[in-house]
């Protein structure tokens, strides 16, 4: 609970006022720390509650949240054998805002900033990678990056391991 918020009342807030600001979100009560920059988004941890808040740079990198959104809305969605076999490691996303491109999700801890020896971690990432070049035989090179790293993947409150940005490495929100 953020400041004694659910995450529901938080999303009611949000829908009832949809902050287009880290400055609005705080004006809506919510009490939020920056925890990390992206290329296209700030992360910011709500206080007190297993939730993050991630808000573009810019209108220009709205485009990038709503890629993340829809893949992971079409993978929950989808009754495809691949679907299935990603679905455990997507993120729960409590709110999105088409208009701001901010996000309400779960917090998960990227690999980098956990005590995993980084051998282990980038057995993970190697791991995840052939899972994902599994299921969708994408050509991925200079021009299309699957995005999987360390900071991209983690693990969520409950010990499970998350992804933490799917709209690269699902073309058109396919699943």
């Amino acid at each position: 609970m953020a400041n004694g918020m659910s995450v529901n009342r938080i999303v009611k807030l949000f829908n009832d006022n949809p902050p287009m600001t880290i400055n609005d979100v705080r004006k809506l009560g919510v009490s939020a720390r920056l925890i990390g920059c992206g290329l296209y988004r700030r992360t910011y941890k709500i206080k007190n509650s297993p939730w993050v808040i991630k808000i573009p740079h810019d209108e220009t990198n709205i485009p990038h949240g709503m890629a993340e959104y829809d893949a992971v809305q079409t993978c929950l969605r989808s009754r495809a054998d691949k679907a299935a076999a990603i679905r455990p490691y997507l993120p729960s996303i409590e709110y999105f805002n088409d208009n701001s491109g901010i996000s309400i999700m779960e917090y998960i801890v990227p690999l980098d900033k956990t005590k995993t020896p980084k051998r282990i971690q980038d057995g993970i990432v190697n791991m995840m990678e052939d899972l994902i070049e599994s299921l969708w035989p994408i050509k991925f090179d200079e021009h299309y990056d699957k995005d999987l790293h360390r900071g991209n993947m983690g693990i969520n409150k409950y010990g499970y391991f998350k992804l933490l940005d799917l709209g690269y490495f699902l073309p058109d929100g396919q699943c």
